[in-house]
């Protein structure tokens, strides 16, 4: 036991040594005004040096923000998305050697952006965006044929669902999920052109500025991957209501009884809904108690 604690206060020290190291890596690398002077650290490298350094770095981190990212870049554009991610930087560097795992604190970030309080929902929208990005990234599930069964043998109030790692829900007070799918993505009609234009979509923006003069407005999506591909889709409030019984461990049962005692009972059908959640992947298998 002695030699456990001894370990982990040995990782601790070290993981606090690599971050300060980081922290003053960083600090050469984006001085504040006055921290040439005196700074023997930063006198002591070649200027030119950290120049390049630093270039690079943004641009990597540009980069992979661009890519975890998507929809916020088309809203904001590449000058305050540029602006964000070297603060985003400064404020919360890379902890791990792949940059798909960073960016996690850009949603904060973004909503704390004085330049950006005219786009008051785009830190709900990059929620949205990194969402969909752990959505690709999660474990592949597919669905236990053989644990449906026990619908048919057992009592509901002993089974429990077991949902997909790859389905994940987010409410937000903006319409995300039409700001989200206003962000087209036209296909050039060459083929020997490579590249893609994202541009706003007139439907989805529409209804998206309509839904945004609506007071009180709380939309829940359920972001989840079929066929490979990530998808998104609002989540009426019964439904919403319903997957947290299941996540928070509740029996079919039991979640059935509180929908109805909640006055979801006619707005939910569990058969219905089974369906849909085959079909979407949602599931991975029953259990019993």
């Amino acid at each position: 036991m002695h030699k456990h604690h001894s370990s982990s206060h040995v990782l601790q020290a070290d993981f606090e040594h690599v971050a300060q190291q980081q922290q003053s890596l960083l600090s050469m690398i984006f001085p504040s005004q006055n921290s040439h002077r005196g700074n023997k650290d930063i006198n002591s490298f070649d200027a030119r040096g950290i120049a390049i350094y630093r270039n690079n770095l943004v641009a990597t981190a540009q980069q992979a923000l661009a890519i975890s990212y998507p929809t916020v870049l088309t809203f904001i554009g590449d000058g305050l998305f540029n602006y964000a991610c070297r603060k985003l930087l400064i404020m919360s560097p890379p902890k791990h050697g792949d940059w798909a795992l960073w960016g996690e604190d850009f949603p904060s970030l973004l909503s704390e952006i004085t330049q950006l309080s005219s786009y008051p929902f785009v830190g709900d929208l990059a929620k949205l965006d990194w969402l969909i990005q752990q959505t690709l990234r999660a474990k592949d599930s597919v669905v236990e044929q053989s644990s449906l069964q026990l619908l048919a043998t057992h009592n509901i109030d002993k089974l429990f669902i077991e949902l997909s790692p790859s389905m994940l829900c987010m409410t937000s007070r903006y319409p995300v999920m039409e700001l989200y799918l206003s962000k087209e993505v036209n296909m050039p009609l060459a083929e020997s052109q490579k590249a893609t234009q994202q541009t706003i979509s007139p439907q989805y923006l529409e209804s998206a500025i309509e839904k945004l003069s609506e007071s009180n407005l709380s939309q829940n999506v359920l972001i989840y991957r079929s066929d490979l591909k990530p998808e998104i889709r609002e989540l009426s409030a019964s439904e919403h209501y319903w997957l947290h019984l299941i996540r928070q461990g509740v029996s079919i049962g039991e979640a059935l009884d509180l929908m109805s005692d909640d006055s979801y009972k006619d707005d939910f059908d569990f058969a219905q809904w089974f369906g849909l959640a085959l079909k979407q992947n949602l599931i991975t298998h029953l259990r019993e108690e």
